[in-house]
């Protein structure tokens, strides 16, 4: 059921994301986690409530890789596994709790670190472009003052 059908107020998805394991493979899979993180995100940002859409936004899951998750291994070692409720995400449908974060433990950029960096999000000029409002900023000497937006028409 599409969510403006159950509320007409914006929603927000607290985690969402990929990890970077491919179970199918064996291997860390950054190309997969980076499309994932794009295409979520991307989704996120084509819904936006700033461009009329229902998404008020998202927090991307996980900043960091957690050796930790892995009760059957051990917190020093990058193991694969974890527990987690559902089915896991694409591509493996597995969820490997470790590897989610989009630097890993060094704090080193994964390809979806920058797959994410790279999404343009709306901002109120992409609203008021979106929903046909014109914008003005006056500024003065010291910066902008104030914002004004009309409604169909040029400011």
């Amino acid at each position: 059921e599409p969510w403006i059908d159950v509320s007409k107020k914006p929603m927000y998805l607290a985690e969402y994301g990929a990890d970077a394991w491919n179970a199918l493979k064996a291997v860390e899979d950054a190309p997969a986690q980076a499309k994932a993180t794009k295409l979520l995100t991307s989704d996120i940002v084509n819904h936006s409530s700033v461009l009329g859409g229902v998404c008020l936004g998202g927090f991307l899951f996980e900043w960091s890789d957690e050796w930790w998750k892995d009760h059957m291994g051990s917190p020093s070692v990058h193991d694969v596994g974890g527990l987690a409720p559902g089915g896991g995400p694409w591509p493996d449908y597995i969820f490997n709790e470790e590897w989610w974060g989009i630097v890993d433990v060094h704090r080193n950029p994964r390809a979806a670190y920058y797959a994410y960096k790279d999404i343009n999000v709306p901002t109120s000029e992409s609203y008021a472009s979106h929903s046909g409002l014109a914008t003005a900023t006056m500024t003065t000497s010291t910066g902008p003052r104030a914002t004004l937006t009309l409604r169909g028409g040029t400011p």
